[in-house]
């Protein structure tokens, strides 16, 4: 069983990303800044670039997503209702 147990059964957007994306969740469950977060035993500046390497890294991802680019997660019912 996936590391997300009830989530991936659970109705709504987690259950269809996670359903179809598992094993990399999984994978990034055990990654050491994950386990950081999972446990707060980082620094407000370590956050802070986390967050704002994450928020880059979607705001590309928003502002080159296609059918074509993203086809094994794309679904219009996903779209965030305005860009981040």
């Amino acid at each position: 069983m996936s590391k997300y147990g009830q989530l991936s059964r659970t109705d709504g957007h987690s259950k269809w990303f996670l359903q179809r994306t598992l094993t990399e969740h999984d994978r990034t469950m055990d990654h050491p800044w994950m386990q950081m977060i999972y446990k707060q035993c980082f620094t407000v500046k370590q956050y802070a670039t986390w967050l704002a390497l994450n928020h880059a890294v979607f705001q590309a991802m928003e502002q080159n997503t296609t059918r074509e680019t993203m086809s094994q997660v794309y679904d219009e019912k996903l779209f965030r209702t305005a860009p981040l």
